[in-house]
Formats: structure tokens, C-alpha cells, sequence
């Protein structure tokens, strides 16, 4: 591909026409470049060839590493890494047996790809604005089915059938900290 300043496409030329010099950049004759309908690339001037660059050239971040394979010396390791990204142990993330689909820190940027992230987005969004919670415990109302009632959303629930909550101790004699009189567990409980 030949492109302008902006990305968009001038002209194209067939993968096996192209060459890679030692620096590793990529070079086409001119004489092989079909430019795009509608386009008017100055394409004199430049000689035999021209520099070039893939459809979709590789992220500058995607790292590539062959090593000894740790088990056993006589083999080698593939390691493709990301160095945008880190672990948690500030290693960089390891991306071998994972699709990459599309990704804000690729650079270049790739328009297309990033119409996948878009639509996941936008398809979130649309799924939290209808979200609709439901209690955890069973028997207790949802905040949606609580609206229509004088009762606000419980902020405590008991974990444990049986366990009053704090509202429910309010009207009775026995508070939080009170303890049994007259057990047989003393006044510490079995562990007093």
C-alpha cells in the first residue's frame, strides 16, 4: 500500500512485488503500483521504487522472542508479548494463545478493529440501562418492587435464618450486645 499523510489508500501493489530492505522497511517499483480509482498519487520523482507498508502493519508494541524452552534446552519457545500492557508482577502480558480482536493501545490504529470495541461498548451501555436488580435473599423485595411501599431498600440483610437485623431489635428488650441471663454457657458464651 501507498498512503497519505491522512492513512487513506493511494495505491497498491501485489505482496509479491514487494521487497524488504535491511532495515526493514518495505520498498515497491513504481512500475508495479495500481493506483486507486479516483486517486491521483505524484508517485514521479521517486525513482525505481517507492516505500510501502503492509495492509495492516504489525503493532509496534507486539513483541516477538525466541528462547530455550525452559523443561528441556533442546527446544525453543515462541514468547509473543505485548509491551503496552503488564501483569500484575510488571512482566509484560503474554499473548500467545489469545485473540487479540481490537485494541486502543495498537499503533498504528486500525479503524476497522476499533469498530469492534465500539459496538461491545455501545451494546453495554444499552444493556446497563435496562438492568434490572434482583435480591439476593429469597423473600426479599427488590428496590423496583419497594418504590410503590413506604419501605426504603434494605441496607442490612441477615446472612443467617433466624438473626434479627438491627430494625427488627429496636422495638424488642434484647439489644445487640445483650446477653442470655441464666444459660449454661455463662456470660461469655461457650468460648467465656
Amino acid at each position: 500500500m501507498y498512503r497519505d499523510n491522512y492513512g487513506y489508500i493511494l495505491a497498491r501493489v501485489s505482496p509479491d512485488k514487494v521487497e524488504r530492505t535491511p532495515s526493514g522497511a518495505f520498498i515497491a517499483n513504481v512500475g508495479d503500483m495500481k493506483v486507486e480509482e479516483g486517486k491521483n498519487p505524484n508517485l514521479e520523482g521517486w525513482g525505481d521504487f517507492i516505500s510501502v507498508e503492509p495492509i495492516r502493519p504489525p503493532c509496534e508494541h507486539y513483541v516477538r522472542q525466541l528462547a530455550p524452552y525452559y523443561l528441556n534446552p533442546k527446544h525453543k519457545k515462541a514468547f509473543r508479548l505485548c509491551a503496552a500492557r503488564r501483569t500484575t508482577e510488571g512482566t509484560f502480558m503474554d499473548v500467545s494463545d489469545m485473540g487479540m480482536y481490537s485494541c486502543d493501545m495498537r499503533s498504528p490504529m486500525d479503524a476497522a478493529t476499533l469498530e469492534h470495541i465500539d459496538k461491545f461498548d455501545a451494546l453495554k451501555m444499552r444493556q446497563g440501562s435496562s438492568r434490572r436488580y434482583l435480591p439476593l435473599f429469597k423473600g426479599v423485595k427488590s428496590d423496583d418492587e419497594k418504590q410503590g411501599s413506604d419501605e426504603g431498600p434494605d441496607r442490612y440483610l441477615p446472612l443467617f435464618k433466624g438473626v434479627k437485623s438491627d430494625d427488627e431489635k429496636q422495638g424488642s428488650d434484647e439489644g445487640p450486645d445483650d446477653e442470655k441471663q441464666g444459660s449454661d454457657e455463662g456470660p461469655g458464651g461457650i468460648f467465656g
